[in-house]
C-alpha cells in the first residue's frame, strides 16, 4: 500500500527517583486496594532511555510524532524542541478524576485522549528498545495493525498481577465475541506460517468453545486510536473503575484488552513471532539473564528487545544497567539530535 498513514510513536517514562513525585506518590500508597503491585522496580530508571531514541532516530526515521508520556518530570538531557518530540503530561490527556495516577493501566487505557495522536500509533514502555531497521509495514499493512493471533491459556496468578488482569481481559473478550466466528472468519489471521510452531497451540485450543487466552508478547504494540473508543463505548464502568485505583490492582483490566478486541475483530495482519525477543531480569539469575539480553543485543537478534526489570539488590540492578548500557552502547554510540548539546 505505501503506508501512507501516519504512525506516531508513544512511550511512557517516570523518574521513581523524583522528590516532589515520590512525596505524591506517598500520599496514596497505602490507600491502595488489594493486590497492588508497589515494587521499587515499578517505578525505577534503568538509565538507558537515551538509546530509545537513538533506535528510534536510526531504525525509525520515518516515525511522525513521538509523544512522550509523563508524571510531567524530564530527563535532563532530553532537547524537548526536537520538531517531533511531543511532551505529554498526565495531566494533558488523563481526566481530572484519575488523577493523580500511579496505575500504569489508567495512562494506557486513556491514551485515545491524548490531544493529536494519529490514529495509527505504536505504545512502547521505556525498557522496549529497536535494534534494527525497521519499516512501518512492521507495525501496520493495509492500514491495520500487525499482530499475533496464537491462542494461550491465561491463569489467575496470586503472585502474577498481569496474569490475572489477562484474565479479566479476556472473560470481557469471551462476552462480546463467539470465538468460533472470529476464528473461522479470517483463519489465516489465525493460522498463519509466520507463527511457525505456535500455530499448535491454536490448533489444541480451538476445541474450546470460548477463548483461553490469547498470546501476549512482551513488546511494543500498534493500535488504532478508535479501538480505545470502542473498548470505552462497550465497557466503560470496567474501565472507569480501573482507573479510579491509584496503583495496578488485580481487579483491573489493562492495554491487552484493547489489543485483543483488534483482534477479535480480525482487524490486523499476521506479523513474525521472531519479530521481538523478551527478557525478565529479576532474582538471583539478574546478572545471567542481562548477560544473555546483551548478547542478543550486541548480535541484534531481533527487531525489537524488551528488557524487563524485576526485583534485585540494588548491587545486582547496578551491574545489571551497566552491562546493557555497555550492548546498548555498542550497537547505538552515537547521540541522537533527541539529546541536548552540552
Amino acid at each position: 500500500m505505501g503506508n501512507r498513514v501516519k504512525i506516531d510513536f508513544v512511550i511512557m517514562w517516570v523518574d521513581g527517583a523524583d522528590p516532589a513525585w515520590q512525596a505524591e506518590k506517598a500520599q496514596y500508597s497505602y490507600k491502595s486496594e488489594m493486590g497492588q503491585a508497589l515494587g521499587e522496580e515499578r517505578y525505577r530508571d534503568q538509565g538507558l532511555l537515551k538509546y530509545w531514541f537513538r533506535g528510534v532516530e536510526r531504525f525509525a526515521p520515518w516515525v511522525n510524532t513521538i509523544f512522550f508520556v509523563t508524571w510531567g518530570h524530564l530527563p535532563a538531557w532530553l532537547n524537548v524542541n526536537h520538531p517531533k518530540l511531543k511532551i505529554v503530561k498526565h495531566s494533558d490527556y488523563i481526566l481530572e478524576r484519575y488523577l493523580p495516577t500511579f496505575n500504569s493501566n489508567t495512562i494506557e487505557l486513556n491514551l485515545m485522549r491524548i490531544p493529536d495522536l494519529s490514529e495509527h500509533f505504536v505504545l512502547f514502555n521505556d525498557d522496549m528498545f529497536l535494534l534494527q531497521p525497521c519499516k512501518e509495514t512492521d507495525f501496520f499493512k493495509e492500514e491495520l495493525p500487525v499482530d499475533l493471533g496464537v491462542l494461550a491459556v491465561h491463569c489467575p496468578h496470586a503472585n502474577n498481577i498481569v496474569q490475572t488482569m489477562c484474565c479479566n481481559d479476556i472473560g470481557i473478550i469471551n462476552k462480546h465475541f463467539n470465538k468460533n466466528a472470529v476464528l473461522s472468519e479470517k483463519r489465516t489471521n489465525w493460522y498463519n506460517v509466520r507463527y511457525g510452531i505456535r500455530n499448535l497451540h491454536t490448533l489444541v485450543l480451538s476445541q474450546y468453545a470460548s477463548f483461553t487466552g490469547i498470546m501476549q508478547p512482551h513488546a511494543c504494540q500498534a493500535f488504532l486510536k478508535s479501538s480505545f473508543d470502542e473498548v470505552w463505548a462497550a465497557e466503560p464502568d470496567v474501565l472507569n473503575e480501573t482507573c479510579m485505583r491509584k496503583f495496578r490492582d488485580c481487579r483491573d483490566v489493562n492495554q491487552y484488552l484493547i489489543k485483543e478486541w483488534q483482534l477479535a475483530k480480525n482487524r490486523f495482519v499476521p506479523g513474525s513471532v521472531k519479530f521481538s525477543k523478551a527478557f525478565f531480569i529479576a532474582g538471583e539469575q539478574a546478572e545471567a539473564t542481562a548477560s544473555e539480553a546483551a548478547q542478543a543485543i550486541t548480535q541484534q537478534k531481533a527487531k525489537v528487545v524488551c528488557i524487563n526489570d524485576g526485583a534485585m539488590p540494588q548491587q545486582k540492578f547496578d551491574s545489571v544497567k551497566a552491562c546493557l548500557a555497555t550492548a546498548l552502547e555498542a550497537i547505538l554510540p552515537d547521540a541522537s539530535a533527541f539529546e541536548r548539546v552540552v
